[in-house]
């Protein structure tokens, strides 16, 4: 800085404006939008494309393999009971979904089914869905024993803005906690 007779490092300030500085070495190329998964990309330059001060121009077509992003998939369902936790059906996903999704949007793709007179409805279980990282817990006072369906319908977003190409459907179970015993915490005594 002037006063001080040392260097001016970098501000970080976002409210500032930085300086454009333009490389005319280099070919910047962004997508428009989200790249959907599931897609072999590759980028190709036509021949004839000209140079930034158009002086200079592509003597043929160059091809560059961009690779395939995964798509949204759902990578498995299970029931889960344990001792002072209750009940919970717990969905993964093969990419991170937002963490600040709501029950209430959750709810328009994620449907959980039970088998009445032989066919399967929603059920009347009162429960919640809440988000970690990569999968779903959707929590309740589900019976033992009972058969429930978990459906994921598509569309539904990953923290990428990916969603999910096709509807996914499996059965959970939950069973009984196994017999056990439980002994006094006998740490501190000897």
């Amino acid at each position: 800085s002037p006063t001080t007779g040392l260097p001016t490092l970098p501000s970080s300030r976002e409210d500032e404006a930085e300086p454009e500085t333009r490389d005319e070495t280099r070919l910047l190329v962004e997508s428009a939008r989200l790249l959907p998964g599931g897609v072999k990309w590759q980028l190709v330059l036509r021949k004839g494309l000209s140079s930034a001060d158009g002086k200079h121009q592509f003597a043929h077509e160059e091809k560059f393999n961009l690779g395939m992003r995964k798509p949204m998939n759902v990578t498995g369902a299970h029931a889960e009971n344990r001792l002072n936790f209750g009940r919970s059906i717990h969905v993964n996903f093969s990419r991170a979904l937002p963490r600040d999704a709501k029950d209430s949007e959750l709810g328009k793709w994620l449907t959980v089914e039970e088998k009445i007179d032989g066919k399967f409805s929603p059920t009347k279980v009162e429960h919640s869905i809440t988000v970690a990282w990569r999968s779903v817990a959707i929590k309740g006072e589900f019976e033992l024993g009972q058969t429930y369906r978990v459906r994921v319908k598509p569309g539904l977003p990953s923290k990428l803005g990916l969603k999910l190409a096709k509807e996914w459907s499996d059965m959970v179970k939950f069973r009984p906690l196994p017999s056990r015993v439980f002994l006094p915490n006998t740490v501190t005594s000897q």
